[in-house]
């Protein structure tokens, strides 16, 4: 097993595999890193419990939500009888079975910021404190500092004997060594923590002489003995106040036991969370409307004025002074590419290139070399010099990704570790290129309902929508038609003056437009085609296909029904190909065909 045990130290998730016996063959160092099983303890101390006169330093930040589900019964003998509800937060200072010298207790509507206490007992500096936005629990005794971070409730505790010295603090692993602040406080041993000690070799020994007998690994240990039979995958346990994803399996064959695998979610969550702060400051950004104005301005070529507008194009100019990842979302034909290129323009970049990549256009086994290059001779066909890819060429600019969706789930995985390292290798190159850049991505699918069916990486979406603007569909802002109307005019036929009548206005207010932007377009522009003088007077009358004669032939007025029934159809199934030739019951050939004849993008 040396050389397996050598290979998954490596891996990123945690693997843990048992015999039949429940002894020990593999225990990677992901393992035990989640479990806490690490010597990096600042400080020795005995084993021992806690008694009578002791210090006690607490802080807590989720009374009952936390890892020993501590509750008001278990604070009595700290001389605390105030009423404290669950998931309350506790920050204490005083001794086993006295009163506090100095408390606070936080009611769950409050915890936010960083809450601090602090005492002075002779000549010993004591201050324990939350901080609930880097969730981090701190307890400081003179110039020793003792932190656990946290993403759910987490109890954290130090005790003092009578002279002031550590006579015990929690760690990471406290819930291998069934140390939450509950048992303890009720007189539970702890164990012994020795700086000193070599790295703690698992291996032969059995499970339990490790864990405590709890889920999941009772039931692990019953399945690799085959007593039961509990195989599951993705289950979600919180181990060690580490959210995780568990797979547990049965091994048959040669060698009989169990498999566990522990996948680490803290990153992701972290990433969620940071994702959640910059959105929270960026909406309190929103609510100050001196930079109002200068948005409007900046932000001129994105055509409205309706309070949704104003708000999206101050969003956007804060964005652009910014220089996180950027996810803009909402249905096709909403001028996402248009709102892309202008936050570039605005930012610091702006005189760096700006590279638009739209993932549905390019095939998957031409994407991969497009992105990354490739070097000379990297496969059949690649040019004898190599190429750059567009990662490489767009270093220093902005890079923006139309349509993630659309993307594979396995370039997801090599688009993440780019985002994560900054750097990449060509196809067949053993080198790796350092880039910068800022990426904006856009998306009119429901990435979260695509995570959700496993489409789409979780962690590549936290990476990706730091900062999410949406962009509101025509039909909630038609307030802009008419300024829109007037812009498409002047932008299609700059030496011709068109009047578009307030009855025309009102009637393509009236109409829903699943298109959007780019619909409205294809309206005016068909209305101005077919109108007789340069006033512009009904929506319905220049519009509709089957209208009037004067639309054309027959074959014009059932080719250009057929064009805005495939437009129709693409906007209605968010630009899924595939459901709309199986809607249409057209072949794939013949629906490429239509396609190119009417110029709709691919």
């Amino acid at each position: 097993m040396y050389i397996i045990n050598q290979f998954v130290d490596k891996l990123e998730e945690g693997i843990i595999i048992i015999n039949n016996m429940g002894m020990i063959d593999c225990y990677n160092r992901k393992a035990k890193e989640i479990f806490g099983i690490e010597n990096d303890y600042p400080l020795s101390h005995k084993s021992g419990s806690i008694e009578n006169g002791d210090i006690v330093i607490i802080s807590n930040n989720e009374i009952g939500m936390d890892d020993g589900g501590l509750v008001q019964e278990d604070l009595k003998s700290l001389g605390l009888i105030e009423d404290i509800e669950i998931g309350d937060g506790l920050l204490y200072i005083g001794r086993y079975g006295s009163s506090p010298l100095s408390k606070m207790i936080i009611p769950k509507n409050k915890r936010s910021g960083v809450k601090t206490i602090n005492a002075r007992l002779d000549n010993e500096d004591i201050l324990a404190s939350i901080d609930y936005i880097g969730k981090r629990l701190l307890i400081a005794v003179g110039d020793s500092e003792f932190s656990l971070n946290y993403d759910y409730g987490l109890g954290h505790l130090v005790i003092l004997d009578k002279n002031y010295d550590i006579k015990f603090y929690q760690a990471r692993g406290f819930t291998v060594r069934n140390e939450s602040l509950k048992e303890i406080l009720s007189g539970s041993k702890f164990q012994e923590k020795n700086v000193v000690r070599a790295e703690i070799d698992l291996i032969g020994k059995h499970l339990l002489d490790v864990h405590e007998d709890i889920s999941p690994i009772s039931e692990f240990i019953a399945t690799a003995s085959g007593q039961k039979s509990v195989e599951f995958d993705n289950m979600f346990y919180d181990i060690n106040s580490r959210p995780t994803l568990c797979t547990m399996r049965r091994l048959n064959g040669e060698f009989q036991g169990g498999f566990l695998k522990i996948n680490d979610l803290s990153e992701v969550c972290r990433l969620k969370d940071e994702r959640n702060r910059i959105k929270d400051e960026l909406e309190n950004h929103i609510r100050l409307s001196d930079d109002y104005e200068l948005a409007m301005e900046v932000f001129k070529d994105y055509v409205g004025d309706s309070k949704k507008v104003r708000d999206l194009k101050y969003s956007s100019l804060k964005a652009s002074n910014m220089d996180s990842n950027v996810l803009l979302t909402g249905k096709s034909g909403t001028g996402k590419n248009l709102l892309a290129e202008l936050i570039h323009k605005n930012s610091k970049r702006a005189n760096e290139k700006f590279i638009h990549i739209n993932c549905a256009a390019i095939p998957e086994n031409l994407i991969e070399s497009e992105l990354f290059g490739y070097e000379k001779g990297a496969f059949s066909g690649a040019l004898s010099t190599g190429k750059k890819g567009l990662l490489e060429i767009v270093d220093g600019g902005t890079l923006f990704l139309d349509e993630i969706g659309e993307l594979s789930y396995s370039m997801q995985a090599k688009l993440l570790e780019v985002i994560q390292d900054k750097s990449f290798f060509r196809i067949s190159g053993n080198k790796k290129v350092k880039v910068d850049f800022r990426l904006i991505c856009a998306t009119n699918k429901d990435l979260v309902k695509e995570i959700k069916e496993t489409n789409f990486r979780e962690d590549l979406y936290y990476r990706i929508n730091v900062l999410s603007i949406h962009v509101p569909q025509l039909n909630e802002r038609k307030a802009d038609i008419k300024l829109l109307v007037k812009s498409i005019a002047l932008k299609k036929w700059p030496d011709k003056e068109y009047t578009f009548s307030d009855k025309y206005i009102k009637e393509l207010m009236r109409y829903d437009f699943p298109g959007n932007i780019r619909e409205l377009e294809n309206i005016v522009e068909r209305s101005v085609a077919m109108s007789k003088s340069s006033i512009i007077d009904s929506f319905e009358e220049y519009s509709s296909v089957e209208a009037k004669s004067e639309a054309g032939s027959l074959k014009d007025m059932m080719e250009e029904f057929e064009k805005s029934t495939i437009i129709s159809y693409l906007e209605k199934y968010d630009n899924d190909r595939h459901l709309v030739m199986d809607k249409l019951g057209m072949k794939k050939t013949s629906f490429y065909d239509k396609l190119k004849k009417y110029g709709i993008p691919k």
